[in-house]
């Protein structure tokens, strides 16, 4: 079983909470109820050596935002018409955890260098491309709503499902990058419902 799939077995139902806390240039991670081992960043003692972890906190807080709100969306998505929306909102916030701990592993050599700040850029544009796609599914679930949610339109959009407007090549390059392949992300998804399901019944 891969890291997808243990996030998704941690996952503590409809716990929504943000992830990430910025104390002046000290970030900590605590995301116990959301598959994430705790961690802290000195961005101050790195950024003498690589200048480029300085953009880190911001993508990192992109990510957290879009997983929380993610994970609010996922909540109120109950009807079988909502199905295959919800399954793109999982997949994506999945994925945005799952950035958090790529990013522990990547901080955890013990001496940057010129290859970890290659690595670093990879992430940070890797990781704002993700978060811009969790945006995007935001965007228009909310104008496709008209009764509340997270935004109404008076003017919704006619399609009824979200699927299509994924960048779906987008998508498979960054699960790529990642190290997720479809297999892996299928598991992890039929984790999350079958405790969707359990929760329900019990």
């Amino acid at each position: 079983m891969g890291i997808l799939s243990e996030i998704a077995k941690k996952l503590k139902g409809d716990c929504c909470e943000r992830l990430v806390e910025y104390i002046g240039q000290q970030v900590t991670v605590t995301g116990v109820n959301a598959g994430v081992a705790n961690f802290k960043i000195d961005i101050g003692g790195f950024s003498n050596k690589i200048k480029e972890i300085n953009q880190v906190p911001e993508t990192m807080k992109a990510l957290d935002n879009n997983q929380y709100l993610l994970c609010r969306q996922i909540s109120a998505l109950n009807g079988r018409e909502d199905e295959s929306l919800k399954e793109d909102c999982i997949r994506i916030r999945l994925m945005n955890i799952m950035a958090f701990t790529q990013l522990q592993a990547l901080l955890s050599v013990p001496k940057p260098n010129r290859e970890l700040r290659a690595e670093i850029v990879a992430w940070i544009r890797q990781m704002n491309t993700l978060a811009q796609q969790g945006i995007d599914i935001l965007k228009t679930r909310a104008r496709m709503t008209s009764k509340g949610g997270f935004g109404r339109s008076e003017s919704p959009i006619e399609s009824p499902s979200l699927s299509s407007r994924i960048e779906r090549a987008t998508i498979a390059q960054i699960m790529a990058y990642q190290g997720i392949d479809e297999k892996e992300m299928n598991e992890a998804l039929s984790i999350i419902k079958q405790k969707s399901r359990y929760s329900k019944s019990g």
